[in-house]
């Protein structure tokens, strides 16, 4: 019969492995206790791990989606106070005061200083729209918050937004003269002067002399002809105009080259209007094959100035920017003669009292403007509550997940203990002759 020797190195070596899993049994136990966590890596409980880490990202996302959200609510409010101050302070007051005061003031004197309070107004109203600021950024900026949106040129009397005038669509495409039928005797037009002043009609005279020749001078270009710039550009633009060392030869060409920068300007005020500044709240960012973002899916933080005073011409060439408006009848009044009574030239009566309700309509696009920023910040006050609810939503299920049940963790901490003090006390029965050196 054979035996076994049970060696004390061998007893020391057991011992020594069973007290290290007690040791780690009860640290974990007691970690439990400190942090309130069911574990502390992934190799403890995979699947609890992989579903935690994806509420923890959405919880982190949502939190973003906070931040965006209090930002467009701040740029909000900022242009729902400014737009509400122009309103109330400027385009109000300039329209009551041009109207009562303007048409139908008994003493003629009081016009043209009129004339200088609505210029200071329409200066006033750019300077609102430039001041409205959310730290370094310009709220009415649209996509370029970080230039003034608005500036003047040098004689005060031109505005830009973004450096486009906002009167553009005030030239005329050249277009042959209404002289009447061709005269069968002369073979010009009836009507036709022999020469004029005005360089593009001085060019349609010198074109139909030119036809009336026998054989016709066909080397005078016919001013209605587009010169071959090459192609055109997104705006309508030659190739050739973009050119800053290209100059354009005679009326003809400058005229051509007036209508074509007038065009690209109206073409490119649609798109700074229209520009969007996307955020993602939360509402599911997705973007179509072209990369655009599907509309419905971001919100659109963008506030264009030129949007909410309005830009161009219409049909009678008066400028639909409110700002204009108010700038040309003080002009008008400016140049009221207070020793005759009469508006000078007299034409210049007609177009005042047209313009008077030209600016209600403007007055109209800026209440528009000023509703639609509100229904925007109602909105994100929803979307924030919204938000936070999800927040507290996501927080709870990542504590249901996480944290551990603290009656259970401190039975199993004392369990573990109490397993860790009875290892030691074992010990120093079964190994009382090299306790010392083992505790070395």
């Amino acid at each position: 019969m054979s035996s076994f020797r049970v060696t004390t190195g061998m007893m020391m070596n057991t011992y020594r492995y069973n007290l290290q899993g007690s040791t780690k049994n009860m640290d974990g136990s007691r970690n439990k206790v400190l942090t309130h966590r069911k574990f502390n890596s992934y190799a403890e409980d995979p699947a609890a791990a992989t579903h935690a880490w994806r509420l923890r990202r959405a919880f982190s996302k949502n939190d973003s989606y906070l931040v965006n959200n209090s930002d467009a609510k701040a740029r909000m409010n900022i242009a729902w106070t400014t737009l509400g101050t122009i309103k109330t302070e400027l385009y109000d007051k300039a329209a009551t005061t041009a109207e009562l005061r303007g048409s139908n003031d008994p003493t003629a004197d009081g016009r043209e200083p009129l004339g200088t309070v609505l210029n200071n107004t329409a200066k006033s109203i750019i300077q609102a729209m430039n001041g409205a600021k959310y730290g370094d950024h310009f709220v009415f900026g649209g996509d370029d918050a970080l230039n003034a949106p608005f500036t003047w040129s040098e004689d005060g009397k031109t505005l830009y937004y973004q450096g486009v005038n906002v009167n553009a669509g005030l030239v005329k495409k050249p277009a042959e003269p209404d002289w009447g039928a061709i005269d069968p005797a002369t073979n010009l037009p009836e009507n036709m002067p022999a020469q004029s002043d005005d360089a593009m009609e001085q060019a349609w005279i010198d074109y139909y002399n030119a036809q009336a020749q026998t054989p016709p001078d066909t080397t005078v270009p016919k001013p209605s002809d587009p010169p071959n710039w090459g192609t055109e550009d997104k705006y309508g633009v030659p190739e050739q105009l973009n050119d800053p060392n290209f100059k354009p030869n005679g009326p003809i060409e400058e005229a051509w080259a007036a209508y074509y920068k007038d065009q690209g300007d109206v073409k490119r005020l649609d798109e700074l209007a229209n520009a969007q500044v996307n955020t993602d709240l939360g509402m599911g960012l997705m973007e179509d094959e072209n990369g655009k973002v599907v509309n419905g899916t971001a919100f659109d933080m963008s506030l264009p100035g030129i949007k909410m005073l309005g830009y161009g011409v219409d049909a009678d060439g008066d400028p639909k920017n409110g700002v204009m408006i108010i700038m040309r009848l003080g002009e008008i009044l400016d140049g009221y003669n207070s020793e005759t009574d009469k508006f000078e030239p007299p034409e210049n009566r007609e177009e005042y009292d047209r313009l008077i309700g030209k600016l209600s309509d403007a007055n109209d696009l800026l209440i528009s403007s000023y509703s639609d920023t509100d229904t925007k910040g109602q909105y994100l006050n929803a979307n924030e509550d919204r938000l936070k609810d999800q927040s507290d939503y996501l927080a709870e299920e990542i504590l249901n997940l996480e944290q551990v049940d603290l009656a259970d963790a401190i039975t199993e901490f004392s369990w573990d203990y109490y397993c860790y003090s009875a290892a030691l006390k074992i010990g120093t029965q079964l190994l009382s002759q090299s306790l010392i050196d083992y505790m070395r």
